[in-house]
């Protein structure tokens, strides 16, 4: 019977001390497996364990009580053998059995855990009276007659020795351990249930965390979070991607080291203005490990969490915005508009009251900043927003990540209340309470409308210089024509046949295209051929 503890550092209901020790060794040895045993039962139901693990406690606590009798009855039968002592003793010792027999069917109304409380209470009083009162007097009677003395006569003393101050000494002893292991028991459930609490909290700060680190990733480019020293304390990995330094390098790094230093009077300005202000940005330079620097736009935001201040932001890279402003600087001032409009909002929704915040970025991505103070956030009035062909995709990406537990990303069009349509990039993860049901939702909304326009006009351009190549390889061919009018017409039935072989061939429209353009200027060398040549009638 060796079962272990359910725990570490458990309590004991029955504390064993000398008081219980009768003087015969293999008896008081009995006793304590007893009492160790009883404190196992006692131990798994303060740890609320499963009731097969308490039955095998108490099977084998019920099997052990029959072991010690027997062996506990062939002693006293030595010297109280058909003495009534001996015979109220071993009736004593069967009506325990029968008693716990009947006490382990469970009352009618009553749980498992109620029955194995009121079983516990009997073995306690019961062993501690048995233990003090009848073994205690039997094996005084023994050392008695092995003085010499007979058996009525031992009897006579151990009554004596057992009565006046010791038996009032026994009365105290057994009203004190009921009491201490009714409290020690309900101390058990007491610490049982603060772990059970302890480490549900541990789970929902893990959970709290992983959707922290999701929404983290979904923005697109680096956050940061720094305390009133300007020390980073949480980032995203997209700052280890882009900065190329490691978890280790990043930790307690001073804002001031990712700035070049004509650049820090800005940063102090931007803190300053976010702690009053509550919210601020400015564009500057990211310096990476490798002493290179990228132009970023950060934004920062002054928080409290859990009591404590700190500095928050989103930096994103726009490196893409500058040079598509370089290059279409000349023709139009849109570079410079996405430059100032391509921010980051982010918004929170609690599902309980239907609550929304939107960050200062939100309103201004939505043409809303003039009726920030009016304007109530709602999820209706962000649908509203939402161009009338986009709406059913939008609705139902956010419905159907919530419903799957999963984070969400979807681009599409916002109209604004003037008439502007813009495009945007919305990503967001939900939290849920331990029955699974959504409790808040957070997100972000990009607007990336320069890049979608950027790509517009290069596709443009690419269909310009298409149309110019089509162009001058068709001057080239009439000029080849013009040269060598005895061959009139040749290029165009070469790239006739080569088309015809290519589609054949099952090759790609756009190489079918090229095929067709190089086809119509294969003779492209008979244009340094003297004409003379190209004209002479024995050639």
């Amino acid at each position: 019977m060796n079962i272990q503890l359910p725990s570490e550092g458990f309590f004991e209901v029955f504390p064993w001390n000398k008081n219980f020790e009768t003087g015969i060794a293999i008896i008081d040895d009995q006793h304590k497996e007893l009492v160790r045993l009883l404190n196992l039962l006692a131990a798994h139901m303060g740890e609320k364990s499963s009731e097969l693990r308490l039955s095998k406690v108490l099977d084998d606590l019920a099997a052990y009580a029959g072991h010690h009798f027997q062996t506990e009855e062939k002693i006293w039968q030595q010297g109280f053998k058909d003495d009534p002592w001996f015979i109220s003793h071993e009736h004593s010792h069967r009506g325990f059995e029968r008693q716990l027999i009947e006490m382990q069917e469970k009352v009618d109304g009553q749980s498992f855990e109620d029955t194995l409380e009121v079983i516990l209470s009997f073995l306690i009083n019961w062993l501690a009276f048995h233990i003090l009162d009848h073994d205690m007097r039997m094996a005084k009677a023994l050392d008695f007659m092995k003085e010499g003395a007979p058996v009525d006569a031992a009897k006579a003393q151990a009554a004596e020795a057992m009565g006046g101050t010791m038996q009032k000494l026994i009365e105290a002893i057994l009203a004190m351990y009921g009491k201490l292991s009714t409290r020690t028991l309900d101390l058990m459930k007491e610490r049982t249930e603060r772990r059970r609490v302890e480490k549900e909290l541990e789970r929902s700060q893990k959970r709290e965390q992983k959707i922290s680190d999701a929404l983290m990733g979904s923005i697109p480019g680096v956050l940061y979070l720094y305390d009133t020293d300007l020390r980073l304390v949480r980032w995203n990995k997209n700052l280890n991607a882009i900065t190329g330094y490691s978890d280790d390098e990043l930790a307690g790094k001073s804002a001031f080291d990712f700035l070049p230093p004509e650049q820090h009077a800005f940063l102090n300005i931007a803190v300053d203005r976010a702690l009053h202000d509550g919210y601020q940005e400015f564009e500057g330079s990211l310096l990476l490990k490798n002493g290179t620097a990228l132009p970023y736009k950060l934004t920062g935001v002054a928080t409290s969490i859990r009591g404590e201040r700190f500095y928050a932001g989103v930096g994103i890279d726009i490196s893409q915005e500058k040079k598509t402003e370089e290059h279409l600087i000349a023709s139009r001032n849109m570079l410079e508009d996405a430059q100032r409009i391509a921010h980051l909002g982010h918004w929170t929704m609690y599902h309980d009251t239907g609550r929304i915040f939107w960050s200062d970025e939100m309103f201004r991505i939505l043409g809303l900043e003039e009726e920030q103070d009016t304007f109530t956030p709602s999820y209706d009035g962000f649908m509203a927003l939402v161009h009338a062909d986009d709406r059913d995709k939008v609705n139902s990406a956010f419905q159907g990540a919530i419903d799957a537990r999963q984070p969400y990303n979807t681009m599409h069009r916002v109209a604004l209340t003037d008439g502007t349509v813009k495009y945007v990039e919305g990503r967001g993860a939900t939290e849920y309470d331990k029955h699974g049901k959504p409790v808040k939702s957070m997100g972000t909304l990009h607007d990336i409308t320069p890049f979608v326009q950027a790509e517009r006009i290069a596709a443009k351009h690419a269909e310009e210089a298409k149309q110019a190549l089509i162009g001058t390889v068709s001057a080239v061919a009439k000029a080849l024509e013009a040269r060598d009018p005895y061959t009139a017409g040749h290029q165009a039935r070469v790239a006739t046949i080569a088309v015809r072989i290519a589609e054949r061939l099952k090759l790609s429209p756009h190489r079918i295209e090229g095929i067709s353009l190089g086809a119509r200027i294969h003779d492209l060398g008979k244009i340094g051929v003297p004409a003379e040549l190209l004209s002479k009638p024995t050639r």
